[in-house]
């Protein structure tokens, strides 16, 4: 009898360790398919400064979806696309307002309620998956301020963009104006996070870049579909009109851009240049005649195209050379100048060298700037040094992106040749601190830092895009959307002025009556915009005015 319960005991015993064997593997191969798909936790949603819960899940959702567009989109290898055999991208996801969040539909998990014998399966099971996930969720908020949308997200083990390994990566795209919009510049940046590390042909594309393209690639694709099909008229003249009409002005702004040396490439890889009919014909055989120079790889095709541009430069570089000599040597044969020659060698020294590849501005208040590998663009507000005596650029958080970006000025995607101005050492509050080495830098039209001013008081605005512009404070309100990310995280006051700025002003300094600096453009909407004021800020950072 004891020796029966021994083996009882035994068999028990053994079975127990089996089971628990096969848990643990179970686990394991889970976590190592989880490895390959991305998992998102809870996202925080407000509008106008009250909290929104139910919409955060709503647009964690869409983020989903969105995601699963991108992998439908870029599925097929590039060529393979080239047969003219396109496949649809799915229906376009428009929604305007976080309001509207409430309608997209939850998944069958999430509606499944199971009792069984008084248990609560659907809790049990819920137990059990929260056993096996691992905690790298990626999350995040949503925030709407008018018609301005912000957002950001987090993944706490994502992988690194260079090497093997993981690190944290927060993501935060420009303000955008409508929620489908917010949600695909998130779902892009987490979609090249995860194909950059493993396809090296994406590992240098920064993620604006990918996002411009994946966003005319949508456009094209929808296009090409609607196209390929028998549709109305009417239904033709729409995507012409629509997804069309943006992928042609995105192509332009691309080509017009060095980022069109990445776009160019990988367009010409998902899409038959030729056939679309979207690219001009003489720009679609100049494209396709240096990717035959190129000699099978990413870096030499990039080199090709970049001796090619160069080429040109330097040729339109020497004929403005030699016409400037040639006329500067007529004037001076002459044994007197007389005054009008010298306002004509005057002139000519005033041509703008930015037709020639030489840039000749200084940064200064109000100047265009923007990251150096991609077509942001935003306003410089000032130059500050800290205590250890530093110098800094200041300008808005998201006109630059990430910490360790290279800044140009002007930003790239503006006429004039760019050059370097920094690098993004830390953002705070909102607010991108830029480091610079340079020694010619000055507040020219600042004449020193304002208090805070009062309702009825006139503020000017000097933006990139709306040069110097006027308007009336109209109130202080509270918002905590530009110190997400910070470690108090807590609300502050947000200066209210009637709308005095357009796109591309975002970082620009905004004055009192006497030149005072009273704060930085932040946001906008229909009706007003948004100024972060900037005393309280510097002394807290302790930083000065240069």
């Amino acid at each position: 009898m004891g020796r029966s319960m021994f083996e009882i005991a035994a068999k028990a015993f053994y079975t127990f360790i089996l089971v628990s064997l096969a848990v643990l593997c179970l686990r394991e191969t889970y976590l190592t398919w989880f490895d390959s798909t991305v998992h998102y936790g809870s996202f925080a949603a407000t509008k106008d400064g009250l909290s929104v819960p139910a919409t955060g899940d709503s647009f964690r959702r869409l983020i989903v979806q969105q995601q699963r567009r991108l992998y439908q989109l870029y599925r097929t290898e590039p060529g393979a696309a080239k047969t003219g055999e396109f496949r649809a991208p799915g229906e376009s996801i428009h929604i305007q307002s976080v309001s509207d969040l409430g309608d997209i539909p939850t998944s069958l998990l999430d509606e499944l309620k199971i009792e069984a014998a008084g248990i609560n399966v659907t809790s049990v099971l819920s137990t059990l998956q929260r056993w096996v996930r691992p905690p790298n969720e990626i999350t995040g908020s949503i925030d709407q301020v008018g018609t301005a949308i912000y957002v950001t997200a987090n993944w706490p083990d994502a992988p690194k963009r260079e090497g093997n390994g993981r690190e944290a990566r927060t993501f935060v795209p420009p303000q955008q104006t409508d929620v489908d919009g917010a949600s695909f510049e998130i779902a892009c940046r987490i979609f090249l996070a995860r194909i950059g590390s493993a396809d090296p042909v994406w590992k240098d594309i920064g993620d604006s870049d990918f996002c411009s393209f994946s966003k005319s690639l949508v456009a094209f694709k929808e296009y090409v579909s609607l196209r390929d099909r028998a549709v109305s008229d009417d239904d033709r003249k729409k995507a012409q009109d629509g997804p069309l009409a943006r992928a042609q002005v995105e192509v332009q702004r691309l080509l017009a851009s060095r980022t069109n040396l990445i776009f160019a490439y990988k367009l010409s890889g998902y899409i038959d240049i030729e056939r679309s009919g979207i690219i001009p014909a003489a720009n679609a055989a100049k494209i396709k005649e240096m990717l035959d120079s190129a000699e099978g790889g990413f870096k030499e095709y990039l080199k090709r195209l970049i001796e090619i541009k160069a080429e040109a430069r330097d040729a339109d570089v020497q004929e403005r050379i030699t016409y400037l000599a040639a006329r500067r040597g007529q004037l001076t044969q002459t044994a007197q100048t007389s005054a009008n020659t010298k306002e004509f060698l005057g002139a000519i020294e005033k041509i703008p060298r930015s037709r020639i590849g030489v840039a000749i501005t200084t940064p200064h208040p109000g100047a265009s700037i923007g990251p150096v590998d991609t077509a942001a663009a935003g306003t410089l507000c000032c130059f500050v040094k800290d205590r250890d005596g530093k110098h800094y650029l200041l300008t808005a958080g998201y006109v630059v992106g990430n910490v360790g970006t290279m800044i140009v000025s002007p930003a790239t995607i503006d006429e004039a040749p760019s050059r370097d101005v920094g690098k993004v050492a830390a953002i705070v509050e909102g607010i991108a601190l830029i480091e610079t080495s340079r020694t010619d830098l000055a507040n020219t039209g600042i004449t020193g830092v304002a208090d805070m001013p009062k309702p009825g008081d006139t503020l000017k605005l000097i933006g990139r895009t709306s040069k110097s512009v006027s308007g009336t404070m109209i109130g202080i309100e509270k918002s905590s959307l530009f110190s997400m990310g910070s470690a108090s995280g807590a609300e502050q006051d947000v200066i209210a002025v009637t709308r005095i700025s357009s796109p591309g002003d975002g970082g620009a300094p905004v004055l009192d009556t006497q030149e005072r600096l009273v704060g930085i453009l932040m946001a906008r909407s229909n009706e007003k915009s948004l100024v972060l004021p900037l005393k309280d800020f510097l002394d807290r950072n302790h930083l000065n005015l240069l």
